[in-house]
């Protein structure tokens, strides 16, 4: 395949070096050496890193699919201590130091499946004019995908264990078998005389949880500050969720945090940052200003300190602008650190009725399944009446004050009251997990959320919940099943 003149890259002949203890850097004199490790060590717990008895993780270890610059003097016959909780789980020792200024670049990541031994990949970074990457790959399974990578016009396959030069500039790396199909696809910013990490990360195991093949890059792209965004649409990851509508009036877009953490959510959006200076807190949902959003761009969200994602439109919702564009983030599963996605385009309805969502992202320690979510009205019905609507389903609803109360194994969990106005909106969610390393080892009890939310009043609320009636007038319609 023919070069593109504007993407040139000159391999170079060192490797990514593969050390399973030492590496040989020799050298000496007085010079600026700086530490980038990356944890691609497939495994719920996050890695701490000891230089002697000086703990470089501080009170954060450093969590999966996370790289950090750490700013420490290191000499000759230091050893860096990888510990997992109070286990050391492998050991890298330096012997010498470069007779440079460099940067050591140090990647951690599972030996084998069976065990928790570790290996290491290293590369030594001597400054140069131009931007230097290094391709990694430390996935532990069987895949038809290699690495490609594409400047906006051209594409060019790249090796696994090598550092390539490349011109500044924007660039997508992506992961794709001969049927040109993308496993996944990340964004790489580059400036002169920086150094980058590209890596292949991820688990199949037989026993445990398997981590998915993915690509991560450090530092992330600018536009990429929150996410794992790709600098061009047409190499999207397989991963971002698409929604597929068909009107090109601007919507008003809503989005929710659903994530069990007590970490802030940022969403960023071109080169703003949607959220501004209040990023969303957990258990809640906010209407932000994106009126000139467009069919194909991109919302970077993440948690501060945590995972991101990227959300990509493909159309808009139909109707006028005053549609609303519904995003809830939330956790992929107690065993990954994955920040998902669901969606939902709400048109501006036509009947003085109002629309709700009802969407479960619980992923507590225990997951009933005959957990049900009853609503009713709220001046006539008691514990028992109400009728029982389904998670992940719209539905549309008269006006009025209304009840929700969620039953687990017949008992009560949780219960709001709120009020319904004409021609609007809703989001009603169910949220919490379990203890995880995601949400700093702390448990998120089951509750439900409403958005927006006007609050009943108590007397209202007690004397609704003493009623023997039945509710009087029905929920209009089921409207769809939750497109997950």
């Amino acid at each position: 395949m023919a070069r593109h003149c504007c993407l040139v890259f000159l391999l170079i002949a060192t490797q990514a070096h593969k050390v399973q203890r030492n590496v040989a850097l020799r050298g000496g004199g007085v010079h600026d050496h700086q530490l980038r490790v990356c944890n691609a060590y497939a495994y719920e717990a996050a890695v701490d890193i000891l230089v002697g008895e000086d703990k470089l993780t501080k009170d954060k270890p450093l969590p999966y699919r996370q790289c950090h610059d750490f700013q420490v003097l290191l000499q000759a016959n230091d050893r860096l201590d990888f510990r997992i909780g109070n286990a050391t789980t492998g050991t890298f020792s330096v012997s010498e130091l470069p007779p440079t200024d460099a940067l050591l670049l140090l990647v951690v990541f599972r030996h084998d499946v069976e065990s928790t031994a570790v290996s290491f990949e290293s590369h030594v970074f001597i400054p140069a004019k131009t931007p230097q990457v290094a391709i990694i790959d430390t996935f532990l399974g069987t895949s038809d995908f290699k690495p490609v990578i594409w400047d906006g016009n051209q594409t060019e396959k790249l090796r696994f264990g090598r550092v390539i030069s490349v011109n500044p500039g924007k660039y997508t790396i992506q992961l794709q078998n001969e049927e040109n199909e993308t496993e996944d696809a990340v964004s790489m910013e580059t400036r002169p005389g920086e150094n980058y990490v590209a890596l292949r990360i991820g688990a199949r195991v037989q026993h445990g949880p398997s981590f998915r093949e993915e690509l991560i890059t450090f530092p992330q792209a600018k536009a990429d500050m929150f996410g794992r965004s790709t600098a061009f649409m047409a190499v999207a990851s397989k991963e971002e969720k698409e929604v597929h509508f068909r009107s090109r009036a601007s919507p008003r877009l809503r989005v929710c945090h659903a994530f069990p953490s007590d970490e802030p959510m940022s969403v960023a959006w071109r080169d703003m940052v949607l959220t501004g200076d209040q990023p969303l807190t957990y258990k809640t949902c906010r209407d932000l200003q994106a009126a000139a959003l467009k069919v194909g761009e991109e919302l970077h969200i993440g948690l501060r300190n945590g995972p991101s994602n990227t959300f990509q439109i493909s159309d808009f919702p139909e109707g006028e602008p005053e549609g609303t564009l519904l995003l809830v983030c939330f956790r992929r599963g107690r065993s990954t650190l994955d920040l998902e996605f669901h969606s939902h385009a709400f048109a501006p309805t036509r009947n003085s009725s109002a629309q709700m969502a009802i969407l479960d992202t619980y992923d507590g320690p225990v997951k009933s399944e005959m957990s049900e979510l009853h609503v009713g009205r709220a001046g006539e019905v008691n514990a028992g009446g109400g009728e029982t609507v389904s998670f992940d389903s719209i539905v549309t609803v008269n006006p009025g004050d209304y009840k929700l109360w969620l039953v687990e194994d017949s008992k009560t969990k949780d219960e709001v009251g709120f009020e319904v106005e004409a021609l609007s909106s809703y989001v009603v969610l169910r949220v919490g997990g379990e203890a995880h390393e995601s949400s700093g080892n702390k448990e998120f009890p089951q509750e439900l959320v409403v958005f927006p939310y006007t609050e009943l009043s108590s007397d209202i609320f007690h004397r609704h919940r003493s009623s023997a009636s039945s509710m009087a007038v029905p929920l209009l319609a089921l409207l769809a099943l939750w497109a997950m």
